[in-house]
């Protein structure tokens, strides 16, 4: 249309010309000009309307203020889908769903841990693309997971791809805060409480809150943190005496959290509470501790929304509860190195320390990688499949699926590995090598099985501001949450393999 009226405009010039041909050549260029101003005039409504829809189109409209996000790990998504079923009571998370929306499950990660699953929650991108594929790194040259060094991936640096949502909302002028999240060491944030439980001491007299603090504005909580820690109490319940550090941790950041809340406000609030993976794990996923945590956790998140409105930032607030994945109840563990010890693929020390090895299995609990030496040699992949392909064919297979490598691409999940191998139900899997090949299971439940498993389907709660109320997701993912968020601020994360929920979004 532009250049429409671009020609118009010549045009009527010329025609002007010839009809002033021997006129005044002042009067001339003076009709000209009354011209183009006239088509100007007579455009600029239809201009400004041009500009407006495009601005539309790539803007998106601010519908919350501030979004806080609080994961719980190992909350399968029957524990609040199914409360009657398994006597599970968390009224404020039901109250949410009431008066929000929420996804009957969501689907986690491969393998579905704890930190593979939250860099997924935070960059909306899969293991392979973030390259957090497991909880701790595998160290080739040894053949061994890190996870004997207890070396958990934790910081920001170590996710490779990807943006975070701490960045992009800090990027575009949100403050960000966060209390006891994976993943953030280094992040940058400007109120950063550390996520490891070993920064929580068990004596309060051994408290340093200094060491707690990886934020760009530690001091004015220094003080504040102490007052907090002063506060928390564990009853003292024998029962969950084994899980007391974890209970411990969690109360602490739902308190830090509160106090960040109410004085400081930050647009962006990331809370990781992780007691009830600890009970589960402890007592097992019916137990009456697990749902005595669960309670806990129930009432902790209801400590935080408090703080919400004691901040008077309540109606313009999004709360988004969600989980990393659930577990599996396991009984007897299938300890795969000691098969390929057997078969001549690995070697160890006395003491079991792995000396050489050309196949190994890096165990995530419900599932393990297997790993060949040299990774190009097809021959011995199809030789350790075979020998895990003929356990599979048994009728008491401790194997749920083998899955090949293209598989596990398009999963998102490590691309090394020549396959996977997943835990049947009622089975775990170890990485011993000097025992038997099975064993009882050391823990009662595992995480890391196949998203597609129900048992595995994770919990997404999304109420308050900009939020449907009483409506159901059909179908969610957690790498969906990010680009979810960034949508609520009214912004967009762009590199994504997670989408927008736009329908559970007011429009």
């Amino acid at each position: 249309m532009i250049i429409d009226l671009h020609q118009t405009l010549h045009r009527t010039i010329h025609e002007l010309k010839g009809d002033l041909k021997g006129c005044d050549s002042a009067l001339v260029r003076s009709c000209a000009a009354l011209v183009m101003i006239c088509c100007l005039a007579l455009r600029l409504p239809s201009l400004a309307g041009y500009q407006n829809i495009n601005q539309q189109k790539s803007g998106f409209r601010k519908t919350s203020s501030h979004v806080v996000l609080i994961t719980i790990n190992g909350l399968g998504a029957d524990f609040v889908n199914r409360p009657e079923i398994l006597k599970a009571h968390a009224p404020f998370m039901h109250n949410l769903i009431e008066k929000g929306s929420h996804a009957y499950s969501a689907e986690s990660v491969y393998p579905s841990l704890t930190l593979p699953a939250h860099a997924s929650i935070v960059t909306g991108m899969l293991p392979a693309d973030h390259s957090i594929t497991a909880d701790f790194s595998f160290d080739h040259p040894a053949g061994k997971s890190a996870h004997q060094n207890q070396k958990k991936f934790h910081k920001a640096s170590e996710i490779k791809g990807g943006e975070p949502i701490w960045e992009t909302a800090s990027r575009n002028g949100l403050a960000v805060a966060s209390v006891g999240f994976p993943l953030t060491a280094g992040a940058g944030i400007k109120f950063n409480v550390k996520a490891g439980f070993s920064d929580l001491p068990d004596k309060e007299s051994d408290f340093k809150p200094e060491t707690l603090l990886d934020g760009i504005e530690p001091e004015s909580l220094t003080l504040q943190l102490s007052s907090v820690l002063s506060k928390v109490v564990v009853p003292d319940n024998k029962r969950l005496k084994a899980i007391s550090h974890f209970l411990k941790a969690d109360r602490f950041r739902a308190a830090a959290a509160s106090l960040i809340m109410e004085n400081y406000k930050p647009g962006l609030m990331l809370v990781n509470l992780g007691s009830f993976a600890e009970a589960e794990e402890h007592f097992g996923l019916s137990s009456g501790e697990t749902f005595e945590v669960l309670e806990s956790i129930d009432r902790l998140i209801t400590q935080i929304a408090v703080s919400l409105e004691k901040a008077g930032i309540q109606s313009g607030t999004t709360l988004i509860i969600a989980s990393d994945r659930g577990y599996l109840k396991t009984e007897q563990s299938f300890n795969p190195n000691v098969l390929l010890a057997k078969k001549g693929l690995l070697s160890t020390d006395g003491e079991g320390k792995i000396t050489s090895w050309r196949a190994v299995a890096q165990s995530f609990g419900g599932s393990a990688a297997i790993f060949i030496n040299p990774a190009q040699d097809e021959q011995l992949a199809g030789q350790v499949f075979k020998i895990f392909n003929d356990y599979y064919q048994k009728a008491d297979s401790p194997i749920w699926r083998i899955i090949n490598r293209r598989e596990a691409v398009r999963l998102g999940a490590d691309p090394l590995p020549a396959f996977f191998i997943d835990a049947a139900p009622g089975h775990s899997i170890s990485a011993r090598i000097l025992s038997p090949v099975f064993t009882a299971s050391g823990t009662r439940a595992v995480s890391g099985g196949l998203p597609s498993r129900a048992e595995m389907r994770a919990v997404l709660i999304l109420s308050g501001s900009g939020i449907k109320p009483g409506f159901t997701l059909e179908y969610a993912r957690l790498i969906d949450i990010a680009p979810t968020i960034a949508r609520l601020f009214g912004i967009e994360m762009r590199t994504v393999r997670g989408r927008v929920l736009s329908e559970a979004i007011v429009q």
